[in-house]
């Protein structure tokens, strides 16, 4: 498959039904790989881990044969992430679509660099001929890309953005999602009033962008002014509840809340609910981002009014596709981007059809 090639199939993916094809829910019972080194992996240099592989450089210099089978290394940030254990499941249903081409093996990052750290170490000692990296932080993803670059195996980012000379990334413009958000919500509340923030995880590109995005707008509007702003720790609802609960203790006075992904949005609206505060069109105005089920679910009872659809689907099978060209020796674009949607009340239906097969 060469470039152009690779560039129509990986653009047909992105208009694709987000979940076509895609398995269920994340099977929160699948047993995790092994726990991996820790901090001290991640400190080691690309040519320790080129050296403690059973493939050398040489080794891996000639690629896998278009047709032959290759081995793929796939690390997962954290599956007990909400969003991530979606696109796990469509990555892992692609994955048997693929059996005749390629063999995935999924690890669990466990949300510690350095347990991905040495899940990388270890695809390379075990061979692989490509690997697919959703990082724990883009940041710390350099030693990662230099460890597979020194072992001569292409890596590809998915999701979250690597650092360094990686092969490949195919994922979306968080920052694109953080602005879409913002504006929406900016025009529903005719460009004033005071916004809280329930952001990501600190540290994480997500976060990080979703941030820059809804401050930038939020800027442009003199009657609009960010009054509070606190990261949610793993991106978890009940984080998103306990800042929410304090900022409600603490009497802080707001008239919107933008949530950097569905789960912390949902949290915030439950406190709020549970408080006795209204959130709809005629109370706060609240609005996420992601478009899963539970995010649509929030909108069709008039508490979201807004969502910003991020495609699992796509970016799973596009890293996939990806990984597999790479492997057999094809050029692939060296960026996918995988466009986030906006998802108003008029569309919920049409979203919430798109998960219906799984559901």
């Amino acid at each position: 498959m060469k470039k152009r090639l690779m560039a129509a199939v990986l653009t047909g993916i992105m208009t694709v039904s987000m979940l076509a094809g895609c398995g269920g829910s994340s099977d929160s019972s699948a047993a995790k790989s092994e726990p991996a080194a820790k901090s001290e992996a991640a400190e080691s240099t690309a040519a320790e881990s080129a050296a403690a592989s059973s493939a050398s450089s040489e080794e891996k210099a000639a690629p896998a044969a278009s047709g032959e089978k290759v081995k793929i290394g796939v690390s997962i940030s954290g599956w007990d992430d909400q969003w991530l254990s979606y696109m796990l499941d469509c990555m892992r249903t692609y994955a048997d679509e693929l059996k005749d081409v390629a063999e995935f093996q999924f690890t669990d990052g466990q949300n510690d660099n350095g347990v991905q750290m040495g899940q990388i170490e270890q695809f390379i000692t075990d061979g692989c001929d490509a690997i697919i990296v959703n990082p724990v932080e883009t940041d710390s993803s350099g030693p990662m890309v230099e460890a597979a670059n020194a072992a001569g195996i292409p890596i590809i980012g998915v999701n979250r953005p690597l650092v360094g000379d990686y092969t490949a990334y195919c994922g979306g413009d968080s920052k694109q999602s953080g602005s879409m958000l913002a504006e929406a919500i900016a025009e529903i509340a005719d460009y004033k009033g005071k916004v809280v923030v329930l952001a990501g995880h600190a540290g994480q590109e997500a976060a990080t962008l979703r941030t820059e995005g809804i401050e930038e707008v939020i800027a442009k509007y003199p009657d609009m002014e960010i009054v509070e702003m606190q990261n949610c720790e793993n991106w978890q609802r009940a984080k998103g509840m306990d800042i929410m609960n304090d900022w409600i203790q603490s009497g802080v006075e707001f008239d919107i809340l933008l949530g950097e992904c569905d789960e912390i949005t949902i949290g915030g609206i439950m406190a709020m609910q549970q408080n006795g505060i209204d959130v709809s069109e005629n109370g706060i105005l609240a609005g996420g981002i992601d478009g899963s089920p539970d995010g649509l679910a929030m909108m069709e009872e008039g508490a979201e009014l807004i969502d910003v659809f991020q495609d699992a689907n796509g970016q799973g099978r596009g890293a996939m596709d990806l990984a597999v060209a790479a492997a057999q020796g094809e050029e692939v674009e060296k960026e996918v981007p995988i466009p986030y949607e906006l998802i108003t009340p008029d569309k919920i239906q049409e979203y919430k059809d798109r998960w219906a097969s799984v559901m």
